[in-house]
């Protein structure tokens, strides 16, 4: 039996629902969490830029149209009054230029682990959407779901009739719908179904009567009957 309308759309939103949330919805809620937990409670400090290198990774996988990466080295002070300097762990492009003073974000744990602020920026909106449209379509999904496993089965044999436009066409369907019915008498000769062969049925006649020949009767004259 064939998979009906109803069902592979009832499947196709069940599945567009896992997806959703399980590659999309729980993966950008958990890193929500742990940046929401982690990085954004940090403080924020100002830090100056002292020097920018190359990355390696960059010196030795690229090509002529790829753009240089760069990490990216800062003087700031932490809650303490410790000057510290650090270099970041990670590569960006745009970058900023040596002397500029930008917000920065240290861990107090290890204040030499240190992020632009811009980057705890950019990484909290990501999560955040990635969020939204994973449980967001997820909910839509269930929503079609609910709504298609709502819905009357469809009939096992569909059959299709068509309204008469007037008494003509109805009184004609009547017709044929009746005729169509009724069992014919008629015998059908052949072993093909050739044209059917009405059966001829024998009707019986009076006796004709002959007086002597003739039909006006005579006193006393011999009569004579045939079939």
């Amino acid at each position: 039996m064939g998979m009906t309308a109803k069902k592979a759309t009832t499947l196709g939103a069940i599945a567009s629902f896992c997806c959703c949330v399980i590659c999309c919805g729980i993966p950008g809620l958990a890193g929500l969490l742990v940046i929401d937990d982690t990085i954004a409670q940090w403080p924020v400090v100002d830090g100056t830029v002292v020097s920018t290198r190359i990355c390696e990774d960059f010196s030795s996988n690229s090509d002529s149209n790829s753009q240089p990466t760069y990490y990216v080295t800062y003087n700031y002070t932490i809650a303490d009054g410790t000057l510290i300097t650090a270099e970041t762990e990670y590569c960006t492009n745009p970058y900023p230029k040596v002397g500029e003073i930008v917000p920065i974000t240290y861990d107090p744990e290890n204040p030499n682990i240190v992020l632009q602020e811009e980057i705890t920026d950019i990484l909290l909106i990501v999560t955040k959407v990635a969020t939204g449209i994973g449980f967001g379509l997820g909910v839509v999904a269930l929503c079609v779901t609910i709504v298609m496993c709502m819905q009357p089965d469809p009939p096992a044999n569909p059959t299709t009739s068509y309204p008469a436009t007037n008494q003509s066409d109805a009184y004609e369907s009547h017709t044929n719908n009746q005729y169509a019915n009724e069992s014919s008498s008629v015998p059908v000769s052949g072993p093909a179904g050739d044209i059917p062969t009405p059966t001829a049925t024998a009707v019986p006649m009076a006796p004709a009567v002959v007086y002597n020949g003739s039909s006006t009767p005579a006193p006393n004259g011999p009569v004579t009957y045939y079939k």
